[in-house]
């Protein structure tokens, strides 16, 4: 025994792609969105900008401090790590 409603749907979702392949032969074809959330920043540098302009609306800056070599010409050591790629500053 056959379900009426079977065939119902069976004609619907036929209907549907009749109108996606004439949609297609068209070239109404709906753009696809990317996926996830759009970047805020186009690169790392203006994302980097934008931190450091909050930090500045808080009245915080971010400061990098050199300061003088003081081993006296003595080889950097460490148990903990490897230091091979660390030079001296001329």
């Amino acid at each position: 025994m056959k379900d009426p409603i079977d065939q119902k749907t069976i004609d619907a979702i036929q209907m549907l792609d009749e109108q996606d392949q004439a949609a297609a032969k068209m070239g109404l074809e709906e753009a696809k969105r990317p996926r996830g959330r759009p970047r805020q920043h186009g690169s790392n540098a203006e994302k980097q900008k934008a931190y450091r302009a909050r930090l500045k609306e808080k009245g915080m800056r971010v400061v990098s401090k050199v300061v003088r070599d003081v081993r006296r010409g003595q080889p950097l050591e460490s148990s903990v790590i490897d230091l091979s790629a660390v030079r001296r500053w001329a």
